[in-house]
């Protein structure tokens, strides 16, 4: 997160915007390669932290590392083969072409400090895992500032970070090679793959999910609109991250209650989760609406960043039904049932991509948009409620809060998106005004509850 905000007033302001550009299609392309992992990473943390025995788990990581370097020459194979004809301008490669090679080289590398990542936290040494991502950022901050401070090419940053890698690959094979039995068994690596496969089916939604829209806007569009949407899209995300937070902090939680067949409870928390979320998703959206513009020009610099209102408005109702649905996101995840929503999950990823790759051709990047928006709407906003509630025994109907809260959210973020925001004492008492109709709409909440209940979810987190 440090780095998505020290670099971009960095390569906005002192490089084309192309090159910028050019980095954030990398970004995107990069975890399409990492398909060929096949899920090894997000499998590898939930096996070794399951398993008892040390020799056990040194198997598990001598297979996945395995599996790591047949995806780096996997990876490196599909890029010398196919190269990226289809996803840069003919001017782009004649530019940056030995840039945006040694960056994929980088970003493929870092595939196997993906697992080794991963094997340290099955291990239970995330800190040590959280080190070398923190070195990292580091040292990508450090390659991209000296090139802008000191004049230098700008093929250092990809050799710098090419660099690192390759170092702190071997020093984590050197020091881990000698815990393994560098024998292989056949039958426990096929036992192994087929484990890693439901994780690998699962990811491919994730990635049309968020990693499509970039490169479907550098394929249609301009090099600013790309720049305009990664830079909003940047600041939601800081929005995502805060509830994000919020929601590792209560699925725990949500699992224990759930283990204990404490439906009623259950169906209380959730109504506790959406007055919460309702309320601070409101005032953030309201400062969104009002004061983008003046967080964006003080953060890149004026006139650097230009954006229209209807992009920012697409961008908060985005905002809105993601944060709101993810309640029942962490519900679904603590209750384990995941399996149940993949084909929702899927439905909702190929929808995003039709829809944004029809309407960029005829509303540009407002289209991409509106897109991602839609998809979740017709998808997780939908179907997740009746599932959640199902499961705790309770017959969804459309009055429910989670509804009644979703539209007054949206009605508020239409208002202030409508009123003049220069208008400091009608923007005042108009938000006094929507306090006390969500506390309306909200009356048979027991908010006397919410501080107890909060306390609750702290000591749970301890």
């Amino acid at each position: 997160m440090l780095s998505s905000f020290i670099l971009p007033p960095l390569f906005i302001n002192n490089f084309e915007s192309s090159f910028y550009a050019t980095i954030l299609v990398i970004s995107s392309l990069a975890p399409w390669l990492s398909l060929t992992l096949l899920g090894t990473p997000q499998y590898l943390v939930t096996i070794i932290s399951q398993t008892q025995y040390y020799f056990k788990k040194y198997d598990h990581a001598k297979y996945a590392i395995l599996i790591a370097f047949c995806s780096v020459i996997l990876s490196l194979m599909i890029i010398n083969i196919f190269g990226f004809n289809y996803f840069f301008k003919e001017e782009i490669l004649e530019k940056y072409s030995s840039f945006i090679y040694l960056s994929m080289i980088t970003l493929v590398l870092k595939f196997l400090l993906d697992v080794f990542s991963s094997i340290l936290t099955g291990f239970f040494l995330i800190h040590v895992a959280k080190l070398f991502e923190i070195l990292f950022i580091l040292i990508n901050v450090i390659a991209v500032t000296g090139v802008v401070f000191f004049n230098f090419d700008i093929i250092l940053i990809p050799l710098i970070n090419l660099a690192f890698n390759i170092s702190v690959i071997a020093l984590l094979l050197y020091f881990g090679i000698k815990k393994v039995n560098l024998i292989f068994h056949i039958k426990k690596f096929k036992k192994f793959l087929k484990g890693t496969l439901p994780f690998f089916w699962i990811s491919i939604p994730g990635l049309i999910f968020w990693n499509t829209d970039i490169l479907i806007l550098n394929h249609f569009l301009k090099d600013g609109d790309v720049i305009n949407y990664s830079i909003l899209f940047r600041i939601i995300s800081i929005y995502l991250i805060f509830f994000g937070i919020m929601n590792n902090v209560v699925v725990p939680y949500i699992g224990n209650k759930y283990a204990q067949k404490k439906y009623d409870f259950l169906l209380l928390n959730i109504e506790r989760q959406i007055f919460i979320y309702t309320f601070f998703g409101m005032i953030l959206s309201i400062v969104f609406i009002q004061y983008v513009d003046v967080f964006i020009d003080f953060w890149i610099g004026p006139g650097k960043v230009i954006t229209d209102k209807e992009s920012k408005l697409i961008f908060i109702v985005f905002f809105a039904t993601y944060f709101l649905t993810s309640i029942m996101n962490i519900h679904i995840m603590a209750f384990n049932i995941v399996k149940e929503v993949i084909n929702i999950v899927w439905i909702e990823a190929i929808l995003n991509l039709i829809i944004s790759v029809v309407l960029v051709q005829f509303i540009g990047m407002k289209g991409v948009i509106l897109g991602t928006t839609l998809a979740i709407i017709f998808t997780q906003l939908i179907f997740l409620p009746k599932i959640v509630y199902s499961k705790l025994g309770y017959k969804f109907f459309i009055n429910n809060c989670f509804y009644k809260n979703y539209l007054f959210l949206l009605s508020s973020i239409l208002y202030f998106y409508l009123i003049n925001q220069n208008a400091y004492l009608l923007n005042l008492i108009s938000f006094i005004v929507l306090i006390v109709i969500f506390i309306l709409i909200n009356k048979n909440i027991n908010r006397q509850d919410l501080g107890s209940y909060i306390k609750e979810l702290i000591v749970a987190r301890k």
